[in-house]
């Protein structure tokens, strides 16, 4: 039979990790909006890229045959930009995945 005084330390462990649970929610919370946002905006780049700045870039060059421009002009800048939002995407997914199905796979639930 458990203690009162073990009984105690666990109820304030539970506690804490209850206050720790709310708190990773409203962390979540400020996520999402800024996930939506992140995502709006590597579109916005690659529509750039893929769009108006291909006629910027040969303007650039027109003008300038040896002209020095930013990385946003170069191809693997973007590409990689874009790759390293993927990839990070995929581990958001395996992770969110990996929870949602975990009582498919165990008896917990």
């Amino acid at each position: 039979m458990t203690s009162n005084e073990d009984a105690r330390v666990a109820i304030d462990q539970a506690q804490t990790l209850l206050e720790r649970c709310q708190g990773d929610l409203a962390r979540l919370d400020e996520i999402l909006p800024w996930l939506e946002e992140a995502i709006a905006r590597m579109r916005g780049l690659v529509d750039y890229y893929e769009g108006a700045g291909q006629e910027h870039l040969a303007a650039m060059y027109d003008a300038d045959p040896q002209a020095v421009l930013p990385p946003v002009m170069d191809q693997d800048s973007v590409w990689e930009a874009g790759a390293g939002l993927d990839d990070r995407m995929q581990r958001l997914l395996r992770i969110v995945t990996a929870e949602l199905t975990s009582g498919l796979d165990s008896r917990r639930y």
